[in-house]
């Protein structure tokens, strides 16, 4: 099976010309965004709170979120961001 990545704006929906363009991997079954908290902090986005996210293993596992506009094509839509660390 192949792996899909497209191309994609992340956006500071607080001031719009603050904004990350990369190549993303696409999870068809995500309902949130996942981003490296270095990148998100670099156009000014912050943690706005936690959410419990449970894993694979069954593990839990309480994770930083923050909300921002991603584009895809001619869309924008506002998003749960999930802050990744590392």
């Amino acid at each position: 099976m192949d792996v899909t990545h497209v191309a994609a704006t992340v956006r500071n929906h607080a001031d719009l010309g603050r904004t990350r363009e990369g190549w993303f991997l696409v999870d068809t079954r995500a309902t949130d965004c996942l981003l490296p908290r270095r990148r998100l902090e670099w156009i000014g986005l912050e943690a706005k709170g936690e959410r419990i996210y449970s894993f694979a293993d069954g593990s839990e596992h309480r994770i930083s979120v923050t909300t921002a506009d991603v584009g895809f094509m001619v869309e924008v839509v506002g998003t749960v961001i999930v802050l990744e660390d590392g």
